[in-house]
């Protein structure tokens, strides 16, 4: 395909998507004040636009060779037995163990830090609608069209016959993202809806609603989640950058972390490695002058101290400024006054680049 069929299948595309999904955006908004051009609307075109010109083909090209290691590595036996089903049963089948794989491949990248470096740019997105569907990395794209089409390689279904029910995915995919509520009531349990996609997108990364035609699964193993109203806000508390290049790159990007043993506090990367040096002196000049132990804290009567408020705030906004630390720290140190918590030795050797 050279770039000008390319250029004219990305408009093409963009046309028809907008011509099926503005219309229901104007008839049933989830949020009747967002604009059509909304805030980082221009990133997420350019996902769409690279998507369809170059992206598509090579998750293509890798699928097609993909499909035949699959295929080769099934028993003859289970592929007879499966071979004599009637078509129907064969679709159902495919479709059941495509939901259960890409259900359980889903939870794994909300859990795997490595997958989620890839699946959180899809995450980033903080105003929901048809166009924000294409927000995703292509590595997590390949991920996950790998994973739904799994069954169908293992049976030996190839991958032109597959054209239809990949297009079928698509557009479900575009239609959970969309800034739609539908009035469908307890059929929402059944068939899914954009509402429980949308608090999937909750900022908690473990918000549930992983499936993906049907919430099936999430009923099936607890994860369903389906409030009377919308998230209070979308987005991840990552730093993640929010232009085209960069959240391309962004996951293969080297970043600092410091655990506290007991806890997960997690700073931004921009710190590097003087952040050691900035939360542990503090402890060291505290303790010169008398005051506290390693991972123990500092105890007196008096309110929750600077450092726990902002660790709490922290939760929300997902930033933790190592200097704003130090100052917290030696402030309630000369204080005498509540509890202070440094880090741990623990804490220190923790510090890696991941």
């Amino acid at each position: 395909m050279d770039i000008a069929t390319a250029i004219v299948n990305a408009g093409l595309s963009f046309l028809v998507l907008y011509l099926i999904f503005r219309p229901l955006e104007r008839a049933f908004p989830a949020d009747k004040q967002q604009r059509f051009f909304r805030p980082h609307w221009w990133t997420d075109l350019c996902f769409l636009v690279g998507q369809y010109l170059f992206f598509n083909g090579a998750v293509l090209w890798l699928l097609v060779r993909s499909q035949r290691a699959v295929h080769g590595a099934i028993p003859p036996s289970l592929l007879e037995f499966v071979g004599g089903l009637s078509w129907w049963l064969q679709a159902i089948l495919v479709v059941l163990l495509g939901d259960f794989l890409i259900y359980w491949g889903h939870r794994l990248q909300h859990r795997v830090g490595f997958l989620w470096r890839f699946h959180s740019i899809h995450h980033s997105v903080e105003h929901l609608d048809w166009l924000a569907a294409h927000r995703e990395h292509p590595l997590d794209a390949l991920y996950t069209i790998f994973l739904v089409n799994l069954p169908a390689f293992a049976l030996g279904f190839p991958v032109h016959t597959l054209a239809w029910f990949a297009a079928f995915r698509g557009l479900w995919a575009v239609f959970i993202h969309a800034n739609v509520r539908l009035p469908i009531g307890p059929l929402r349990m059944l068939i899914g809806a954009p509402e429980l996609h949308h608090w999937h997108h909750d900022r908690q990364r473990d918000s549930g609603n992983y499936a993906n035609v049907s919430p099936l699964m999430d009923l099936l193993f607890g994860t369903y989640r389906c409030p009377g109203h919308e998230p209070p806000a979308f987005g991840v508390d990552d730093p993640i950058p929010q232009s085209y290049v960069a959240q391309l790159l962004y996951p293969f990007q080297r970043r600092t972390r410091i655990r506290e043993s007991g806890g997960g506090m997690k700073f931004p990367p921009e710190e590097g490695r003087g952040m050691v040096k900035r939360l542990w002196l503090p402890w060291m000049r505290c303790q010169r002058r008398g005051r506290g132990k390693p991972g123990s804290g500092i105890s007196g009567a008096g309110a929750i101290s600077p450092i726990r408020r902002r660790r709490e705030r922290s939760r929300a906004s997902g930033e933790l400024v190592a200097h704003d630390v130090e100052r917290d720290a030696l402030a309630q140190c000369d204080a005498g006054g509540a509890e202070v918590a440094f880090p741990s030795g623990a804490a220190v050797r923790d510090f890696a680049k991941v």
